[in-house]
């Protein structure tokens, strides 16, 4: 019988991250665009624009337009921290399985002695969150698996180098 370990997506780090830039675009980048409207004739003499209102129209459009864009962005990242709830990654003692979709279901499965590296990678927000995102590597030296936000990615990260280091290992003996 084989030992298992599931591990997961945490979405407290994409929720805190969603926070910040909604807060961003909302608070600054967007009243900015509204304020270069405003002051728009203060800086643009009439005479310089035959159609003094064309550029005003324009400074407005493109605010609109940032507008549009960051509630597009906003729900493109609500709809990300959705779907990566649904990630797994299971580590047995001969292979990794990492399985994630929300409407089509896909599964990868890595057998250890396959694995070249895996590397973690810890931000402010995720250390104080309490998750990381984890990087496998193959043969191909491209990352085979790329998990965000995964919770006690420490534990998964020892497991799988633990698993690697025994397997090249057992490869060497093999070997000799």
């Amino acid at each position: 019988m084989t030992n298992s370990t599931t591990f997961t997506y945490k979405a407290k780090a994409g929720i805190i991250r969603l926070i910040i830039v909604t807060t961003i675009y909302f608070l600054f980048i967007i009243p900015l665009a509204t304020l270069s409207l405003v002051f728009n004739d203060m800086y643009w003499p009439s005479y310089m624009y035959p159609e003094e209102h064309s550029i005003i129209v324009f400074m407005g459009g493109s605010a609109g337009l940032l507008f549009i864009f960051a509630c597009l962005h906003v729900i493109l990242k609500i709809c990300d921290i959705f779907t990566s709830k649904y990630q797994h990654l299971i580590i047995n003692n001969d292979e990794i399985v990492y399985e994630y979709g929300f409407i089509s279901k896909k599964t990868k499965v890595i057998p250890v002695s396959r694995i070249r590296s895996c590397k973690k990678n810890c931000g402010p927000i995720q250390r104080r969150c309490g998750s990381m995102n984890l990087s496998i590597t193959t043969a191909g030296d491209v990352a085979e698996i790329y998990f965000r936000d995964i919770e006690n990615g420490e534990e998964a990260f020892q497991s799988i180098r633990q698993l690697a280091q025994i397997s090249s290992r057992m490869d060497y003996e093999r070997e000799r």
